[in-house]
């Protein structure tokens, strides 16, 4: 965190919580998680922020991924969306301290940024305690949405 504030970064502490979202029509037996800022899951980013995760992957279970949804757009007037951004990071492609060998309760690296500066910023914020094989970037086009 030091060293992204040293470099002009503005950084701020959020919270990874778990929850059903079903009001999204998504799949109501499926647990989803959530980056919390605040006490809503809902906030906006320019395109020079970045959501990074530095944490465990979850436990032994048959799947899980990291995919950035995209609630509203100013466009659509605050039309609630729910569309994903891309293909997920999954148990299939995520990198991990431990991959390829177990996925699963092992630490990685997630940057979602619309921006290569960011993505590399924090990249080079963590590479001393970790090695860059678990470092994932969820690159948001900044052309597909105004983030």
């Amino acid at each position: 965190v030091e060293i992204l504030e040293k470099d002009g970064f503005k950084v701020e502490v959020g919270k990874h919580t778990y929850g059903h979202a079903s009001e999204f029509s998504a799949n109501p037996s499926t647990l989803y998680g959530f980056f919390r800022f605040g006490v809503s899951p809902l906030f906006t980013l320019d395109k020079s922020d970045a959501i990074v995760f530095y944490g465990c992957t979850p436990p032994l279970m048959r799947y899980f991924s990291y995919t950035p949804y995209v609630f509203t757009t100013p466009e659509l007037n605050k039309t609630i969306m729910f569309a994903s951004l891309q293909d997920p990071l999954s148990v299939l492609n995520m990198r991990t301290r431990d991959t390829p060998r177990f996925p699963y309760s092992s630490t990685t690296l997630v940057v979602m940024t619309a921006s290569t500066r960011t993505d590399s910023a924090v990249r080079s914020a963590f590479e001393p305690g970790l090695e860059s094989w678990a470092m994932n970037t969820l690159q948001v086009s900044d052309q597909l949405v105004t983030i």
